[in-house]
């Protein structure tokens, strides 16, 4: 399908009612299955979150092949905004951080295939190394982990022969001087071969991976019974998977995703004039906002704390205090 084939699709589900839009919203985002995929930064968000740290130390404890026992009591959940190293350094963010003792660990998910993204990705790293030795931390006992979870498409792996699973060492930079620790350790994890894997209990090789991309609520129900630490992370994604305003979220990303592949050039050809995908693209923020103002509404009812919604919503606290400030004025 060309990309205007694919923009007329989406204005024709756009002119939809709202029921009829959620239950394509739900085909399409749940990918016929009835539990989301660990796909989209939202949803992985809410799920390596300070409110799952029972999940997040036993996910830590396992990339890092320790007991949780020897984890557990380390563990710190950072703010995942990076401190700027000079004045001249714009703001950061990586999508998950967290930090032991003499240790941290940065967590990316990447949906495409650019290589700027793994670029990115190191430069998040080592920005946080440098940062570290300025605050006066000895850097030979520091060590850094970058976990690449990448969903890269069929014809990408095998065109560049991927493996499942790729570690890269980078070594102490000091000559004539041997480490048993690496600086940095970069795992990448091609997640599209786990989700071919037929799930086969939680002692199946490869779980770990296998369970970003489960997508059945019997096998997400299975692994909560059997495996205790998992039991609130299992909890949220049954919850999400079947909350409207999470997934209208998550598929309106992904339609604006499809809307900014098209170019303005092929637009206009079909009578799409810059003005009326201005219109629509105010119309878009205009649902976007409103949309914000609903779940905020409902959070404030379930007595949910700011720092809460930010997180789950993916806004700063500034911008969710503005909005619980315009619906108590409202009222």
């Amino acid at each position: 399908m060309t990309d205007i084939m694919e923009k007329e699709k989406i204005n024709e589900i756009l002119e939809k009612t709202e029921e009829e839009q959620f239950e394509i919203a739900k085909r399409t985002v749940l990918e016929g299955g009835t539990i989301l995929k660990v796909k989209d930064n939202r949803t992985f968000k809410i799920l390596f979150s300070e409110r799952q740290k029972k999940f997040v130390t036993w996910f830590i404890a396992n990339i890092l092949e320790r007991p949780i026992s020897d984890i557990k009591d380390v563990i710190t959940i950072k703010n995942n905004e990076l401190t700027p190293l000079n004045s001249f350094d714009k703001g950061k963010t990586v999508d998950f951080l967290v930090e032991l003792k003499d240790e941290f660990i940065i967590i990316e998910m990447n949906n495409n295939n650019s290589g700027i993204n793994y670029t990115r990705n190191l430069y998040y790293v080592f920005h946080t190394l440098i940062n570290k030795v300025m605050i006066g931390e000895d850097y030979k006992e520091i060590s850094a982990y970058l976990i690449n979870l990448n969903w890269f498409d069929d014809n990408y792996l095998i065109k560049n022969k991927l493996k499942p699973i790729t570690t890269i060492k980078y070594p102490y930079p000091i000559l004539g001087m041997e480490y048993e620790k690496s600086i940095v350790t970069v795992k990448n994890v091609n997640l599209s071969f786990y989700d071919k894997k037929v799930y086969n209990g939680i002692k199946m090789k490869g779980f770990l991976w296998k369970l970003m991309t489960i997508d059945n609520l019997e096998e997400i129900k299975d692994i909560k019974k059997n495996l205790p630490e998992l039991a609130n992370y299992c909890d949220e994604l049954i919850y999400i998977s079947q909350d409207k305003e999470h997934i209208m979220f998550v598929w309106d990303e992904r339609m604006e995703k499809k809307f900014e592949k098209i170019p303005l050039e092929e637009a206009k050809k079909f009578g799409r004039e810059e003005g009326r995908e201005e219109g629509r693209e105010e119309g878009r923020q205009e649902g976007r906002e409103e949309a914000q103002k609903e779940i905020i509404s409902n959070m404030l009812k379930k007595n949910l704390s700011i720092e809460q919604m930010a997180e789950y919503l993916d806004m700063n606290i500034q911008e969710v205090k503005e909005i619980i400030d315009e619906i108590k004025n409202n009222d």
